[in-house]
């Protein structure tokens, strides 16, 4: 968070071009929670409810400034909403006030508590309410009004971002799914990996130096694009030599690879003309686009549509900054336009968008989308959203190797509190029932 005069001033310079702008109000508003100036951060979160009306993110937010003033009633009341845009069931919360000597002590007046049968220590992450503070109290009164339990203050629950997806937001189709069996070994393939920043002469040389970690890691597969140097906008040229590096690659590990081809639709004539060297005549089975251009444009159309035709998938980089997007930098807004277009193809949403919360939420309607995590800190919660918005059929592992490591990555799946049969899905089984039909058609033996 942004907490210096000149931070917040660039968050202010981007209000003053872009009015709307979601992720600046609710920075704004955040910044000025933290300043304790809570009438002006009140005002910046209802200027973003305005934008997004059922944002649970922006009604959590929304209570901080009522409760930091020891206003319990609207607090809770915008806590409440939040809970009923996050889709809980019944929310076991209560709401209550630590006070000394009938007054209430700042920014200690109201916490979220969880009244559970055997209560015990957590260590907090992520916590749901009030910028990370933490919460106790003697006496809790439901959200329903009705006296619930009183907490032992040295076992007091902090309610965190975690443990409420955990409790309270699993969803029928996570609960039906069966167990796989332990001892059965995780087949992990990456679909985001990259020679682009590993140490070696050679792309072969490269591809032996990421083999030694995902060995390390039990990583079954990586499937490999971009080239080097990182180019954002190749040339036709530069895009030809870049997955040439990427097919000296597969040469050297055929058993462990799989490559999508670098395409930029900004020579879309060219980029047809290497798809169809690259995957319908080679041995690459995706599409890698980057930023060059935003992805909704009419120019990516022929490409989709090439791809589908294939059965290849397409995995397109999406990023939504709050200092805004490069200037051809996609957005998941702009990949399910362009997913809409092409219904019968397969995309996927490299990063979720980066701010995962409500890139996870674009997405939803968009069902032949999936969501893929690499690139971001092993935050909690990630996953668990992704699962319940989206399916556990619809979130891939990706680590977006060599910019991140395997294990940050792997540990957003395997410390994910999901069911064993989704964490197996996300960390292959789904990439591998994507790649199946072209896989097949390509003649790579199928397991």
């Amino acid at each position: 968070m942004p907490r210096r005069r000149s931070d917040f001033a660039r968050v202010i310079a981007i209000l003053s071009k872009a009015p709307s702008n979601l992720h600046a109000l609710v920075l704004a508003g955040a910044v000025l929670d933290f300043q304790r100036r809570y009438d002006e951060a009140e005002q910046y979160y209802r200027r973003a409810l305005r934008v997004w009306p059922n944002s649970a993110q922006v009604l959590n937010n929304m209570s901080n400034p009522f409760l930091a003033r020891g206003n319990a009633s609207p607090a809770r009341e915008f806590y409440l909403k939040a809970c009923r845009r996050s889709q809980t069931a019944e929310c076991a919360f209560s709401i209550g006030a630590n006070q000394r000597g009938g007054k209430t002590r700042p920014r200690r007046r109201l916490g979220i508590w969880v009244a559970c049968h055997k209560p015990r220590p957590v260590n907090p992450v992520t916590p749901f309410a009030c910028g990370g503070s933490r919460f106790s109290s003697k006496i809790a009164a439901s959200v329903s009004g009705k006296y619930v339990r009183s907490l032992p203050r040295r076992r007091a629950l902090v309610f965190t971002r975690r443990r409420f997806f955990q409790a309270y937001l699993g969803t029928a189709s996570l609960l039906s799914q069966k167990a796989a069996p332990a001892d059965q070994p995780l087949r992990i393939w990456d679909v985001h990996s990259h020679i682009t920043s590993v140490t070696g002469a050679t792309p072969e040389e490269r591809i032996t130096e990421l083999m030694r970690f995902a060995d390390r890691m039990g990583v079954e597969r990586l499937i490999l694009s971009l080239g080097y140097p990182l180019l954002e906008n190749p040339s036709p040229d530069q895009l030809r030599e870049e997955n040439d590096q990427v097919l000296r690659a597969l040469r050297r590990w055929p058993d462990r690879t799989l490559g999508f081809v670098y395409l930029n639709p900004n020579y879309t004539e060219f980029s047809l003309q290497e798809f169809d060297r690259c995957v319908r005549d080679g041995p690459m089975v995706g599409v890698k686009l980057w930023v060059a251009k935003h992805c909704n444009a009419p120019e990516l159309d022929p490409i989709a549509e090439r791809a589908t035709n294939m059965k290849a998938p397409v995995m397109q980089h999406t990023w939504l900054k709050v200092s805004g997007n490069g200037a051809g930098e996609s957005t998941p807004y702009d990949l399910v336009e362009l997913a809409n277009r092409h219904p019968q193809g397969s995309f996927i949403c490299a990063h979720s968008g980066g701010d995962w919360e409500l890139g996870i939420r674009v997405m939803r309607a968009a069902k032949n989308v999936s969501a893929e995590i690499a690139g971001s800190h092993p935050t909690a919660g990630f996953v668990e959203m992704a699962v319940r918005e989206l399916g556990a059929e619809r979130v891939i592992y990706g680590s977006d190797i060599a910019g991140r490591s395997f294990a940050s990555q792997i540990g957003k799946v395997t410390g994910a509190e999901i069911p064993e049969s989704a964490k197996r899905l996300i960390l292959g089984g789904n990439l591998r029932r994507i790649l199946r039909p072209i896989l097949k058609g390509k003649g790579y033996p199928l397991e």
